[in-house]
């Protein structure tokens, strides 16, 4: 009997557990490098010097900060449980958002 079965815990479950994190994590570390991988493209577009994209990057930082506060809160009141699964929700539809957008800036 391995560790995980012997605690109560199946695979399916164990996955159920993990893969929902992992991606969040995964999201949340692409969030954090894109503007790096996409600087190039960013100063050609719109034109934005280093100083802008600085600030650019820090939006990220200053936004997760700021949001510690009521996250906690939130999480008091309705539970991890919810909190997060929503929380993965809105980081999942961010990309799929912007992945739909037809128009381009003149």
């Amino acid at each position: 009997m391995n560790g995980a079965t012997a605690m109560g815990f199946s695979q399916a479950v164990a996955a159920r557990i993990f893969l929902p994190f992992a991606a969040g994590y995964f999201l949340s570390y692409l969030y954090r490098t894109i503007n790096a991988v996409l600087s190039p493209y960013l100063v050609a577009e719109l034109r934005l010097d280093a100083t802008d994209l600085g600030l650019l990057t820090s939006v990220y930082f200053l936004t997760f900060a700021a949001f510690q506060l009521p996250l906690g809160m939130l999480l008091d009141r309705f539970g991890p449980r919810r909190v997060e699964a929503t929380l993965l929700l809105f980081a999942a539809a961010a990309p799929a958002c912007s992945r739909s957008a037809t128009a381009r800036w003149s």
